[in-house]
């Protein structure tokens, strides 16, 4: 398929930046304290009631996705000058207490040193007597551009000049920037470390995460219907938590996912001449093909251990009948190709059989498992113990009656 390029009159950047919204959202609620609330395009993006004791934190927090590099807080973006007018009103307007919030920037993207926005977060998080000199600078600095404004921020630049310097200054001083630490923006790591914050690294946390970001979308959508303001809280948010873990804990097993089951060199170095990679050899199958068996292998094989340590609802017999399951399958394929593919050489009948094989992932106790290490691991050990094999002659190149 040729690569297509985005149309100037689609809209992903906009919905990016909702969907970026919900991220942000599913954050702040795995890590509040009890009793927070989170809402969701009220005063702004973003806005956090954090209650510690009797005291009630507030954050207001922008948030802007980019699917390319464009920074959007950049000294003159559109961006900017609207948060900031955004949040003078809304400290002007609310009986607010500024000395208990928080003014958050957030983008997916890496800000540059040269920007105002970055150099004031820079500021407000570094100690110093000379802070509130630096911040007249960068006051200076934004009436300057303020007073020249271009034709995109013109309005907000008006308004902007109508508050006071001390007025400004009291909102700068708050000010916090969280960019994108590396080149391109991680989402993986980004949805695993909310699933840390979730106690949910145990289980298949992808899969918990989707669910939560659904429904989270669900409830604002429900909320926005009826003409409500989309508040969550952490209550409602480890409810579901709970409820969708108890539905993969009532599951007959749970697959950890791949980074939670990393493999070290010396591992691979020590099945690379066991008999499963020697009938992949057989056929063969390209090195990265081997490497991916040999992983697959090591991970099937790491959890059926750890089940079985663990005293979970699968059994001995359970494993034996998955493996029966599967080569019941390979049977079924095996008698096709030998039969039906005598035009093939037998190199490409074997990887044939191979591919046709593994496309099958069997169940156990009636689930069908998520992960492939899970099948294909298991189909390896019955190679590895010449229960079944690829190449068509396998058992006569094997000696499997020895």
């Amino acid at each position: 398929m040729s690569e297509e390029k985005i149309s100037k009159h689609s809209a992903p950047g906009q919905m990016l930046g909702y969907l970026y919204q919900i991220d942000r959202a599913l954050y702040w609620l795995s890590m509040c304290p009890p009793n927070s609330i989170v809402s969701i395009e009220t005063d702004d993006d973003i806005v956090v009631d954090i209650k510690n004791g009797q005291e009630l934190n507030k954050v207001f927090e922008q948030d802007k996705s980019s699917i390319g590099k464009r920074n959007p807080f950049s000294n003159k973006s559109k961006d900017l000058w609207k948060t900031l007018v955004i949040w003078l009103e809304i400290i002007k307007n609310n009986d607010l207490d500024i000395d208990n919030s928080r003014f958050l920037l957030v983008t997916n993207v890496k800000i540059s040193k040269t920007c105002i926005a970055y150099q004031i977060s820079n500021n407000n998080q570094n100690s110093g007597d000379d802070k509130g000199v630096f911040l007249i600078d960068k006051y200076k600095e934004l009436k300057s551009i303020a007073e020249k404004p271009s034709k995109e921020v013109k309005s907000d630049a008006i308004k902007f000049l109508t508050y006071s310097q001390n007025d400004i200054i009291s909102l700068l001083r708050r000010i916090e920037l969280i960019d994108n630490d590396f080149p391109k923006y991680d989402r993986n790591d980004y949805v695993k470390r909310i699933a840390e914050n979730l106690r949910l690294l145990n289980y298949p946390y992808n899969q918990i995460y989707d669910n939560l970001y659904g429904w989270i979308v669900s409830k604002i959508t429900q909320f926005w219907l009826n003409s409500e303001v989309a508040y969550l809280n952490d209550k409602l948010l480890h409810s579901k938590k709970d409820e969708i873990v108890s539905l993969h804990i009532k599951k007959p097993f749970i697959e950890k996912t791949i980074d939670l089951l990393p493999i070290k060199d010396v591992e691979i170095e020590k099945e690379k001449n066991k008999i499963f990679v020697k009938q992949l050899q057989c056929i063969k199958l390209n090195e990265k093909e081997q490497l991916n068996a040999i992983q697959d292998f090591i991970r099937s094989k790491r959890e059926r251990i750890s089940h079985a340590e663990n005293n979970r609802v699968l059994s001995r017999a359970d494993f034996k009948n998955y493996e029966d399951d599967l080569k019941g399958n390979w049977e079924k394929v095996y008698n096709k190709h030998t039969r039906l593919s005598k035009d093939l050489d037998k190199l490409d009948c074997g990887y044939a059989i191979f591919q046709d094989t593994t496309d099958y992932r069997g169940n156990i106790k009636g689930e069908i498992p998520v992960q492939r290490y899970t099948s294909n691991g298991t189909y390896h050990k019955l190679s590895n113990n010449l229960d079944l094999g690829w190449h068509p002659d396998w058992e006569k190149i094997f000696n499997r009656d020895e």
